[in-house]
């Protein structure tokens, strides 16, 4: 055995177990199909090549054609691959056939007598020579052709990649680019010129295009490619002591290197099986050091919230907490005894108005504390019109004593019977907003109105402002019913579009809208950015209600966040009365 035929048989078996084990790494994946494809290609090419260099005088000519027909088809399944990866891409029937239809073009002239090969030469000693017909440039111009399309969809997608997907495409380009290229200028350029001397070496140089991508493929498992290069290192020793023993000169001999061959075979398991265990470990210990990483980064936003809470909390328990203390002084020490009547009582309503005051901040942080420390609501089923009218009863004595109205609009007849949801929280919700509504309420009251809709996402707007389907177009921001968790913002004339994140439209879900529209104060519009943040209120807010904690509407949204629901603010302006809204699933 010449070391070219050698050379030809280990490009053969690395281009085999390469294959193997990169569809084996994934074999659902087109892109590995495709791959395979190539590799099964560069295989028979590879093949028929050992066949051509060691035919006699009758059959070269038919192991040349043989040869060359298997050559054709490397660069349809390059020009296929190109087209398939990284993104497995799906090509439709017509661009498929096209592909492999020059292909069998050039397979059939190939085979005809005369066209590409008019026959061969064998020179013991020597390459075989090769004689070639008319039809060899046209060869020659599909191979160039195909391979060059190829480049150019590589070089495209590397342009408009990025990330690990622009890595991988270098990796592929390299290598094709390389030996493709080479193997173009030994295998079909040098014996069209008559020199046959370096007609194998495209095949040999087919390690590097395979050795690139696979390479490339299993770029994000790059810890899988020191298990495949033990497997393939311990397969090809095994390989070589298994052909040394078969051809031993001797029964001693023999006997010798099968001992050798079965104790490097059972080495060679135990080795891979190593390997394969360590890369396993490493995985997990990366994957463990990635969980590790996020509880931190996780931690260090919960110590942030933690310190901002803390300040908030201190700042809005010191001031109520300064008025009394101060008051206490003056008592203790008799200088409110030297104070007017009117002085006196004034002094009285500060001190009751900070009472008041601390007294509403702690409640409200305690039930804050109380939602974000469940670790499980308790869902039942519910009548929500019920519900909603028992938290009116609770909050319908302030409203008498302000001589505001407090209507509710009839159930509709489409009203679900029953929703689910916790009955504490969500009752607080509205305790909440009807109370709201009465703090900044001078004159007028509040209605409370029901819809639902099995298609929220063209009628909604015009629900929550008031207007009819004939009307003018609708508030421009309202976030659509499926919209995840969190993404709940106030309405903005700013906002022309949903949600960036939301999904595509519910078919079939129904949703139960409630809304407690007032005749209030009104809203600015910097003031519903912010108003369902922790102690955050209005401007017109602060005057008109000094004991307010800042944080009802924020309870209110974390509720219904934990629902999975919607809450929504509209306003015309100061003076123009608000619209809160919460938005259930039925």
């Amino acid at each position: 055995m010449d070391i070219i035929n050698a050379l030809l048989i280990s490009t053969l078996l690395v281009n085999i177990l390469l294959g193997v084990f990169l569809v084996k790494a994934n074999r659902g994946s087109k892109i590995n199909i495709s791959y395979g494809l190539v590799t099964l290609a560069i295989i028979g090419w590879t093949a028929s090549m050992l066949l051509y260099r060691n035919s006699s005088e009758s059959t070269a000519t038919i192991y040349t054609v043989l040869l060359y027909v298997l050559a054709t088809f490397t660069a349809s399944s390059f020009l296929f691959f190109t087209l398939i990866f990284p993104s497995e891409e799906q090509l439709s029937r017509l661009k498929t056939f096209s592909i492999f239809l020059g292909n069998i073009v050039i397979v059939g002239l190939t085979l005809i007598p005369g066209y590409v090969i008019e026959g061969t030469y064998v020179e013991p000693g020597q390459e075989n020579t090769i004689i070639f017909g008319p039809f060899y440039l046209f060869y020659a111009a599909y191979i160039l052709i195909y391979f060059v399309a190829g480049f150019v969809n590589l070089v495209t997608k590397y342009f408009k990649s990025s990330g690990i997907e622009r890595v991988q495409l270098r990796y592929i380009f390299l290598g094709y680019f390389v030996a493709a290229n080479l193997a173009f200028i030994t295998n079909l350029v040098l014996p069209w010129m008559g020199i046959f001397i370096f007609n194998w070496a495209g095949q040999v140089l087919t390690v590097i295009m395979v050795g690139f991508t696979t390479y490339a493929i299993l770029k994000h498992h790059l810890l899988h490619l020191k298990v495949i290069s033990t497997e393939i290192f311990s397969i090809l020793i095994v390989i070589t002591l298994f052909i040394e023993t078969i051809v031993a000169k001797s029964l001693n001999e023999m006997i010798l290197r099968a001992a050798i061959f079965i104790g490097v075979a059972l080495f060679s398991v135990l080795l891979t099986r190593s390997v394969a265990k360590e890369v396993e470990n490493t995985e997990r210990v990366e994957q463990l050091s990635k969980d590790l990483e996020h509880a931190n980064s996780s931690l260090a936003k919960l110590l942030k919230m933690k310190s901002e809470f803390l300040n908030l909390v201190s700042h809005q328990l010191r001031t109520p907490l300064t008025a009394v203390v101060g008051f206490l002084e003056w008592w203790k020490t008799g200088e409110i005894n030297q104070m007017s009547p009117e002085k006196q009582k004034k002094m009285m309503s500060n001190v009751i108005m900070s009472a008041d005051r601390l007294h509403n901040t702690v409640e409200d942080i305690l039930t804050v504390l109380k939602v974000q420390s469940e670790t499980q609501y308790k869902f039942e089923p519910m009548d929500i019109y019920i519900l909603v009218k028992e938290a009116l009863e609770v909050v319908k004595p302030i409203y008498d004593s302000k001589n505001l109205y407090l209507k509710m609009e009839a159930s509709p007849k489409n009203m679900p019977e029953v929703i689910v949801g916790d009955r504490r929280f969500l009752k607080q919700v509205f305790i909440n907003l009807i109370d709201n509504a009465a703090k900044y309420t001078e004159a007028g009251g509040t209605t409370i109105s029901f819809k639902i809709y099995p298609d929220p996402e063209d009628d909604y707007n015009r629900f929550v402002s008031g207007l009819g389907s004939n009307d003018k177009p609708a508030p421009p921001y309202m976030p659509t019913p499926s919209a995840p968790i969190g993404e709940i913002e106030a309405s903005s004339p700013e906002k022309n579009t949903t949600s960036i994140n939301q999904p595509d439209k519910p078919k079939q879900e129904r949703w139960v809208y409630i809304s407690f529209k007032d005749t209030g104060i009104g809203l600015a519009e910097d003031d519903k950015q912010k108003l369902f943040k922790q102690f955050s209120r209005g401007v017109e807010a602060n005057k008109l209600n000094t004991t307010g904690s800042g944080l009802g509407l924020f309870l209110v949204k974390e509720i219904v966040d934990a629902h999975q629901g919607k809450v929504e603010v509209n306003s015309e302006g100061k003076g123009k009365g608000s619209t809160f809204t919460v938005g259930l699933r039925a």
